[in-house]
């Protein structure tokens, strides 16, 4: 009977992302995955151990478990996204197995772990991190993060560190890992804790997660530091404003747990460099007061009070306290959300050790807002379906989001709408001037429109407010190399692969300017050099055809 609800669980959460399978390429899939080259050959893992990593595969962090599982996944669907969104689903499915039995072994309660377990399939929360395949990062590591906590609890010490290392390489999220394994060994089953910890200690264990924790910041921040990283710096911020701010989304995590509404793709995040507003001052309250019941609470209920510290520990990687490129996403929430479900679950498990009418009253509850919330994450998954239905929606409830206005303005652009597209971008750059990419983008749609002094001029703003952004250089190439003033092209091209040499796309068009500057023999090893690089990449194969075809008919035509 257990095994059958277990098996109806996993059909439901089938039954929810069902849908999510017919969805497109959205949001970063079409640069980390869609239009990468160099997940098209098995010939390229090597690069997955090397700092050019980060010019291959369009990454900002290293996290080449997620990139792998890109390469098996081409090799298997090549470009229809059905599969890779089928590969996301079973990642989830696997998740929720592990999430059923970690709380089984840690409570010893089946009816605990499978409504902890249904929560967490089906709470529509979840559909950023499973339907955004470039979001595939949060599964990964949720995955091998509980198969390393649950391997633990088992004693099976040498497997949970490699899941632990596995977990690293696919998220930094994981580094807490080694904490809320000594939270989980301090605060349950506090009888046990001296005995076990003595044996741990002993077999020197605790130490193993914390020397793979200290080899894991050597690898991240010194040998596979990103070269082209940049630096993430809030303006007029520091540590006390991290940690108000912090506070705050803290809240709206909580409050978007308990009732899912207004969820979107792009979130807006205003900054409290004081504690002297409305919002601050609950949080922070809200915040101080959760703490305080988990330390008061661990003798007397130990599992919530894990819980509670459980969900703090493991958002404090993307808490934003410290500069990070994004400091609200709900992908974030994949991995923490247990902790929540954990309490969420807390009262009804409570109700069914009680009278069989408060009996009947849990169950119904909670299959009623199962139900509710299967419902709201299929219709969530409509949202996903393609880039004009994401960004639509995610307009609609955050009408001050840029990034939703500058995707909208290049579907416009490529649906033939200028006017629109100009009108989008324009509107972004009121809400945040210092956008560079709408500045970039504004100057290829003026372009376009015939406007050629606006289109420069913008592209030069880009520069100005970030000389090395390869995006400006690779237009201002386009645009000279148009209007035949090759050499000023040239220098855009090869300023775009300075900064990667891997740009197929930038040396293709330097390789163009090459020949059409008369420089053909220069432009056929340039075609070649390209090809050397990546052997599949069709467009300088096409142009070396090309010109070594131009080149036999006029050898032809001075013979006769």
């Amino acid at each position: 009977m257990k095994r059958i609800i277990i098996l109806i669980i996993l059909l439901l959460t089938i039954a929810v992302y069902f849908n999510s399978l017919g969805n497109g390429f959205v949001y970063d899939d079409f640069g980390v995955i869609k239009n990468n080259q160099f997940l098209r050959s098995f010939g390229f893992l090597k690069y997955l151990f090397s700092k050019n990593y980060f010019r291959l595969f369009s990454e900002n962090s290293y996290r080449p478990l997620v990139t792998l599982s890109y390469f098996f996944d081409y090799a298997i669907w090549k470009g229809y996204p059905l599969g890779y969104h089928f590969t996301n689903l079973l990642l989830h499915l696997s998740t929720v197995i592990l999430v059923f039995l970690f709380m089984k072994t840690l409570t010893k309660d089946f009816s605990y772990a499978l409504m902890t377990s249904a929560l967490f399939a089906i709470h529509p929360i979840m559909t950023e991190a499973v339907n955004g395949i470039c979001f595939r990062e949060d599964l990964l590591c949720a995955l091998f993060y509980l198969g390393a906590l649950l391997l633990f609890l088992k004693k099976r010490f040498v497997i949970s560190m490699l899941c632990f290392i596995l977990s690293l390489l696919a998220k930094e999220m994981a580094i807490t890992l080694p904490l809320v394994i000594m939270l989980c060994t301090r605060i349950m089953h506090p009888d046990q804790k001296r005995l076990e910890n003595a044996n741990l200690k002993k077999r020197n264990i605790p130490a193993g997660y914390f020397y793979i924790f200290l080899a894991y910041l050597i690898l991240r921040f010194i040998i596979m530091k990103n070269p082209q990283a940049v630096a993430v710096i809030y303006q007029g911020e520091n540590i006390y404003s991290g940690i108000l701010t912090f506070a705050v989304i803290l809240l709206r995590y909580i409050t978007t747990l308990i009732y899912p509404v207004g969820l979107s793709a792009h979130h807006t995040v205003v900054i409290f460099n004081s504690i002297f507003f409305f919002w601050a001052i609950i949080a922070v309250i809200i915040v101080v007061c959760l703490l305080s019941i988990a330390c008061k609470i661990r003798k007397i209920n130990p599992l919530l009070s894990f819980a509670i510290f459980y969900f703090f520990v493991t958002l404090v990687p993307v808490s934003g306290i410290f500069p990070i490129n994004n400091r609200l996403a709900e992908r974030y929430l994949y991995l923490p959300s247990l902790g929540f479900f954990i309490c969420f679950v807390w009262p009804w498990r409570q109700l069914l050790k009680r009278t069989r009418i408060l009996q009947q009253i849990s169950i119904i509850t909670f299959i009623l807002i199962i139900l509710a919330f299967s419902w709201q994450t299929i219709d969530r998954n409509k949202v996903w379906k393609n880039e004009f239905s994401l960004w639509k929606a995610t307009l609609e409830v955050n009408p001050r989001s840029v990034r939703a206005r500058r995707a909208l303005a290049l579907l416009a652009y490529r649906y033939g709408d200028i006017k629109l597209a100009i009108a989008l971008d324009e509107e972004a750059l009121m809400i945040a001037p210092h956008d560079v990419a709408a500045h970039v983008d504004l100057g290829n749609f003026y372009l376009h429109d015939k406007n050629h002094t606006k289109a420069q001029n913008y592209w030069e703003k880009a520069l100005v407010l970030e000389p090395d952004n390869s995006a400006a250089h690779f237009s201002l190439g386009l645009y000279y190399r148009k209007i035949r003033e090759f050499d000023r092209a040239i220098d855009e091209f090869k300023q775009v692969i300075s900064k990667n040499y891997y740009n197929l796309e930038a040396q293709n068009y330097l390789a163009l300017c090459l020949e059409e500057k008369g420089e053909k023999d220069k432009a056929e090893n340039k075609w070649k050099e390209i090809l050397n690089i990546n052997p599949n990449f069709e467009k300088a194969r096409r142009n070396l055809r090309r010109l070594q075809r131009e080149w036999i008919k006029n050898t032809n035509l001075s013979t006769a």
